[in-house]
């Protein structure tokens, strides 16, 4: 596979990047720097504005491969290849022969501040949680990540080790898509662990999809992330300086964006569905180890008959 044929843990490999701000300042320096820039089947329409030009063909030499012509005008090349991406890149690689590069360790420093900026070595939170979850999985486990503030987070602090195990919407940005895709990879693939990352608000649109997990007897483990908002809405609010208002801070305006927060449903145990409400823990692993480990389905799948989904906020 030519996507993604290194593993994340790959000395080549940077991880993912584009759509932090924390993740471009910390890796935006290392490409600016570069002698060369290879954009193997690069589609910008994911990145951030601070993408746009990010590079100087006058000072960097880029070299674009693609399957077909690009317009949306975030960058330029210096030459540009429309082809078929996998011979593109045999063709080119011919004759190579493997040098060391960056010998004053700009890459060790980089990605060490990689595995902390997102918050992964926190006590709790969404990147203690992403982390942990990671930690404890297979190495060819399955994810899915709905859209929302933290599929920002997890696309970039999730390190993947096999191609097209990272499952989500991209530019589409669906809510309550993580649940469906999740469906889709475990029936195509029984053998592997599948994990779907939501929100509370995704989650509440597609509540139905947890019918058809207990219909077809299927063990996905979900996460979800509540935090009573749409917090990427709420975000552009405020930087437009609209109203929103919110349960903690009613002062803050006369309208929101905010629903049910579905952690009320945590004494409910319907459709065989078990759920766990959990009120912060002393750390993320103490509740993810017990979660993942003790309850759901890495020692009991395939012969579980309850499905287990836990509220987790932050």
């Amino acid at each position: 596979d030519v996507y993604k044929r290194q593993p994340d843990d790959d000395e080549l490999s940077l991880g993912a990047a584009g759509l932090s701000p924390l993740g471009d300042k910390n890796i935006n320096p290392i490409i600016i720097a570069a002698d060369l820039i290879l954009l193997v089947g690069y589609d910008p329409i994911e990145m951030r504005s601070g993408w746009r030009n990010l590079w100087d063909c006058s000072e960097n030499r880029v070299i674009e491969i693609l399957i077909a012509p690009e317009y949306s005008y975030m960058h330029q090349s210096s030459i540009s290849f429309v082809c078929d991406i996998g011979e593109g890149i045999r063709a080119l690689s011919d004759g190579v022969d493997t040098k060391t590069t960056w010998k004053n360790g700009e890459l060790t420093e980089m990605l060490n501040r990689h595995a902390t900026i997102y918050g992964q070595k926190q006590e709790w939170g969404p990147g203690a949680i992403t982390e942990t979850v990671r930690e404890l999985v297979p190495r060819d486990t399955i994810i899915t990540m709905d859209s929302g503030a933290h599929r920002i987070l997890i696309s970039q602090a999730w390190p993947t080790y096999v191609p097209r195990s990272a499952l989500q919407s991209s530019a589409f940005c669906t809510m309550g898509c993580a649940l469906p895709l999740a469906t889709g990879a475990k029936l195509a693939d029984p053998s592997r662990v599948v994990v779907a990352f939501m929100g509370d608000g995704g989650l509440e649109m597609v509540l139905g999809e947890l019918i058809t997990l207990r219909d077809l007897a299927l063990p996905v483990i979900v996460i979800v992330f509540v935090d009573a908002s749409l917090a990427l809405i709420e975000k552009k609010q405020r930087e437009m300086q609209l109203y929103h208002v919110c349960p903690q801070v009613p002062s803050l305006g006369s309208w929101c964006v905010d629903f049910m927060r579905p952690s009320r449903l945590h004494h409910k145990t319907q459709s065989h569905i078990q759920v766990c409400h959990i009120s912060f823990p002393k750390s993320a692993a103490q509740f993810l180890v017990y979660f993942l480990k003790e309850l759901c389905f890495l020692e009991r799948c395939p012969s579980a008959k309850n499905r287990y989904l836990a509220y987790i906020p932050y």
